[in-house]
């Protein structure tokens, strides 16, 4: 059981490093430049350019992606182009929201889910069990935002 938790373990190294590399790719490559939405469109050429010279933007996109993974390896996720501010300061703004939301749906998971588990086990094709499989699969079929839509209403 530990061997095989350890090698899920490493599964992750490579996934996150495929998935930050694809979400830098994207953000490269999309149309817009980033001088231009910090300086505004009314900005000069020559004040375009040193901008693209301090965000490092005239780099080759390997040498952004290692200077990006090495800021990260850090704990520090660069600036934000569009409010010039931390990004780690703007995820730790919104981070305790967050482990709320998420724990208390953990907890409202393990009341719930365990309990009604074992009460379908028991009561196996039973008229309780086909009700709640196909609730349970409506559920799941949802979209998550309207269903959370939905449970605020």
């Amino acid at each position: 059981m530990t061997s095989y938790a350890l090698r899920r373990l490493l599964h992750i190294v490579p996934v996150l490093i495929a998935t930050t590399l694809l979400v830098f790719w994207l953000l490269s490559f999309s149309p817009g430049d980033p001088a231009r939405i910090i300086l505004g469109l009314g900005a000069e050429a020559d004040q375009l350019e040193m901008m693209r010279e301090q965000l490092g933007l005239n780099d080759p996109v390997v040498v952004r992606y290692a200077r990006y993974m090495g800021g990260v390896l850090q704990g520090d996720f660069g600036t934000s182009y569009s409010t010039r501010r931390p990004v780690s300061e703007m995820i730790g703004v919104r981070l305790p929201n967050t482990l709320i939301l998420a724990f208390g749906s953990l907890l409202l998971i393990l009341v719930v889910a365990i309990p009604l588990g074992v009460a379908l086990a028991v009561r196996q094709n039973s008229l309780f069990d086909n009700v709640m499989r196909v609730v349970t699969l409506l559920t799941a079929a949802m979209p998550g935002f309207w269903l959370g839509l939905m449970l605020i209403l």
